[in-house]
């Protein structure tokens, strides 16, 4: 590698003990080619290498009931794997999540791959990963010259425990996917601005970084403020807006903004894509915008507590009923104080500035999330793509601290003690974080082990419970779930499915009326309960008024085989055959492995 120019350097003098670390032609510090004489690649491969060796027992994990079971192994477009039919439906607006059509397609390739073996969909979520290590390790080379910061970013980035769920979660594809496409779309705009500090190429040669852009967001949309970290990369590594004699810079500002202007197109486009697709709140606690903005000011303590004492991680945070001042002041002080600082060494030290305004602004859209789903405080899967500002940061402030050692031997000792260390700290406690992730049932105890009144996750261990028929420990799960949060229309419906299978018809059906009234009033998943009312009112044999709620649901869910099915027993259990035989064929139409709609139909055609 030749020797790095200035402006891709964390200062710009690098003559001054305050910039850059003097580094010889291959990124490592001067005196210590002994020990710093590894070439770039290899230590990108010991990355991956201990990244995948971290995460190799995955192969054995299981799916989790924690959206697993809608978006991959219940859901019948991804198991059945890719065909037109099923390309068709990722790329259409459905009612499971926002537009993600490339990691609905990843996921319908592991299908085809792997079947309904769980460790193949894990193993290609961990290769994902593994490749983003490079491409990381591979970005902060190209952007600083120093080999060993980049490897410094590419162990925390792959090891840090924030990031088990990202890579542990197989519903969490989006992430590793996203970020995949959103470091290449990086690695080609540094390689566009390099030209065009040169006074080569064009605007045409933004393309491949566009392209790949687009294919991050349509993995997922995190990357809506990519705009703005572009131009903010402008400033630092790539030095667009002086040039290194103090000059303005050619292009000018104007020029930057207008490149960006594509980028913030496809930005806006799905932002109001994911706006208007994403599903709707079935949480019934509705907090007000001012409540949000709190909680979302307050998050970024939580996110600093992770970055350095990642203890106590869970699947999913509680969103709390309000905001401990002491907190919220702490945040209000905090983020605007290390901007204040980091401002201050903008001169001398600009990629502290640029890599805490990358936290900042990566993390932006989802502070304040739109009123959809469970609403979540914070959460760890949301660290993997912004942490990287803050790495980037403190491994070069790092190198820097170790390259104005003199003793030689010292800096060897410090920074052989720092890696081991690093190594030590992060692999224990990343390993053990991803144990819990081995099954929903270790999941789930887990998170109420280190989280209170965590009324989801007490919801969904109640399912497990009762999956296992263990009635008991279900029911005292789902009421501790509603005690916390009595309108919480989810463990409503599975009190009703519960007392529906142990014959209790009558108390069933008082348990899916109030989750109706819940999930009607929050746009939530009514259906459900229209069927669960529809059945219990059908085993009590009042069959007309069991009609009326089969047909509710497949109003709002047509292509619901189950309430089909129910349909074609009512129609037989009062002498209409042919009308029988008719909804048991739609049923089957929409999920032919459908094996009691099968045997229903059978029976019908073979009736008098």
């Amino acid at each position: 590698m030749s020797r790095p120019s200035k402006t891709s350097a964390p200062g710009r003098r690098p003559a001054s003990p305050d910039q850059r670390p003097r580094t010889d032609g291959r990124g490592g510090a001067r005196g210590d080619a002994g020990f710093l004489a590894a070439p770039p690649w290899t230590l990108a491969a010991a990355a991956v290498v201990l990244v995948a060796a971290l995460y190799a027992r995955v192969a054995g994990f299981e799916f989790v009931n924690l959206d697993d079971s809608v978006f991959i192994f219940e859901n019948q477009h991804v198991m059945t794997g890719l065909s037109w039919e099923n390309i068709r439906w990722a790329f259409s607006l459905n009612d499971l999540n926002y537009w993600q059509p490339l990691t609905w397609l990843s996921l319908m390739l592991d299908s085809s791959l792997y079947e309904n073996w769980p460790g193949g969909f894990h193993l290609t979520s961990l290769a994902l990963h593994c490749a983003n290590v490079a491409l990381v390790f591979g970005l902060v080379l190209r952007w600083t010259g120093l080999k060993w910061p980049a490897f410094a970013v590419a162990l925390l980035f792959g090891l840090h425990p924030a990031h088990v769920e990202s890579v542990a979660w197989v519903t969490e594809r989006k992430d590793v996917l996203f970020m995949f496409f959103g470091l290449l779309s990086l690695h080609s705009y540094t390689a566009y601005a390099r030209k065009q500090a040169k006074g080569q190429g064009g605007l045409l040669d933004l393309w491949p970084a566009l392209l790949a852009y687009a294919a991050s967001l349509a993995a997922k949309p995190m990357l809506v403020t990519l705009p703005a970290l572009l131009l903010l990369l402008d400033f630092w590594p790539l030095g667009r807006f002086k040039r290194e004699d103090g000059a303005p810079a050619q292009p000018g500002l104007p020029a930057l903004l207008l490149e960006k202007l594509p980028f913030l197109l496809l930005a806006a486009a799905m932002a109001l894509l994911t706006l208007s697709s994403h599903p709707a709140n079935y949480d019934s606690f509705n907090p007000g915008l001012g409540h949000r903005l709190a909680v979302g000011a307050a998050a970024y303590v939580d996110y600093l507590r992770l970055l350095v004492f990642p203890a106590g991680l869970a699947a999913f945070y509680p969103y709390p009923q309000s905001i401990p001042l002491a907190k919220l002041c702490a945040a209000l002080l905090l983020v605007p104080g290390i901007a204040w600082a980091a401002l201050r060494q903008a001169r001398r030290r600009p990629y502290l500035l640029a890599g805490w305004l990358w936290f900042i602004g990566t993390l932006t859209p989802v502070l304040i999330s739109p009123k959809v789903g469970m609403h979540t405080p914070y959460a760890d899967r949301w660290t993997y793509f912004p942490f990287l500002g803050l790495y980037l940061a403190l491994a070069l402030l790092a190198w820097e601290g170790l390259a104005r050692m003199g003793d030689g031997a010292l800096r060897k000792r410090l920074a052989l003690a720092a890696a081991a260390i690093l190594l030590a700290v992060l692999g224990t406690v990343s390993s053990l974080q991803l144990g819990w992730w081995r099954n929903a049932s270790s999941l789930y105890e887990r998170a109420l082990a280190v989280t209170e009144d965590n009324y989801f996750i007490m919801n969904n261990y109640g399912v497990l419970r009762m999956r296992a028929g263990d009635g008991d420990a279900a029911e005292k799960w789902f009421r501790r779930s509603i005690t916390v949060r009595p309108g919480f229309g989810k463990a409503l419906g599975n009190l009703g499915i519960l007392y529906t299978s142990q014959g209790k018809f009558a108390l069933a059906m008082q348990f899916f009326a109030s989750a109706l009234q819940e999930d009607e009033r929050l746009g939530g998943e009514a259906y459900e309960d229209h069927y669960g009312i529809g059945f219990c009112l059908a085993q009590l044999g009042r069959y007309d008024e069991a009609k009326e709620h089969y047909q509710k649901a497949l109003q709002l869910r047509p292509d619901y085989p189950q309430a089909y099915n129910d349909l074609g027993n009512i129609a037989q259990a009062q002498g209409r055959r042919e009308q029988a035989i008719g909804y048991f064929e739609k049923a089957l139409r929409l999920d032919p492995g459908y094996v009691v709609a099968q045997g229903n139909l059978s029976r019908a055609k073979a009736a008098p």
